[in-house]
């Protein structure tokens, strides 16, 4: 798969103890358009994902020091946002669950043809793609309610499961008294009066538990609060 002039460059980590193997794969790969960095072995690969940001680590299995299976498991864990796909010989012991199981998106045996390997790429990177469109466009819509919930006239306050307060826009902070700082991560009891607290916990847990979706405007319930 070659890339067009409008992709965004993609970053590949090649890890691959077999200098040979290591060599070849990471020319096929610069031909393909990607930047290529290498690795001898899975604490190396360390060492480059803490100094550069990549996109996919292409990583083989049985390497000395740290294996490929957990290097991948390091990956989703402190780069979850990395793709991974594993690489290994017919012979060796692990298989594709095991590797998707650690976290790799696809699993790849050796020998294996130039085909399969564009094959493979291309759909790693294109669902790479389609996810950060989606994730884009999400964090759009997220970032455009956000904007409103603020700009709005009247105080709007949204709680979790747990009944503490996850939005505080300023209309509210006019309205109680009390900052964002101050309510965020914090229960709402806090401005509601204590002779109306008790009744207030057990409507709050009586409207959580419902398991109803809530269509704003109807389903709610009238609360006294304090100001501070």
């Amino acid at each position: 798969m070659q890339q067009s002039q409008n992709d965004p460059i993609v970053n590949v980590l090649v890890v691959e103890d077999e200098a040979p193997i290591r060599l070849v794969l990471s020319e096929f790969l610069r031909e393909f358009g990607y930047f290529v960095d290498t690795a001898e072995d899975g604490l190396q690969a360390i060492d480059k994902l803490k100094q550069n940001p990549f996109d996919l680590v292409f990583t083989d299995i049985a390497m000395p020091h740290m294996d490929g299976i957990e290097l991948v498991k390091h990956v989703r864990s402190h780069y979850p946002h990395i793709d991974a796909i594993v690489t290994t010989a017919f012979s060796d012991k692990y298989n594709y669950e095991e590797a998707v199981e650690a976290g790799a998106i696809d699993f790849i045996i050796k020998p294996f043809k130039v085909e399969e390997l564009k094959a493979k790429l291309t759909r790693v990177l294109r669902e790479r793609r389609l996810f950060l469109q989606v994730n884009n466009e999400r964090q759009a819509s997220e970032n455009r309610l956000a904007t409103i919930i603020e700009a709005a006239s009247d105080s709007i306050i949204s709680i979790d499961n747990k009944g503490l307060a996850t939005t505080w826009n300023t209309a509210a902070e006019k309205m109680f008294g009390y900052t964002k700082d101050e309510m965020l991560g914090v229960s709402v009891d806090r401005i509601v009066p204590s002779q109306y607290r008790k009744q207030h916990q057990q409507a709050m847990a009586q409207f959580l538990a419902g398991g109803k979706p809530v269509i704003i405007g109807q389903g709610h319930f009238e609360i006294s609060a304090l100001r501070k």
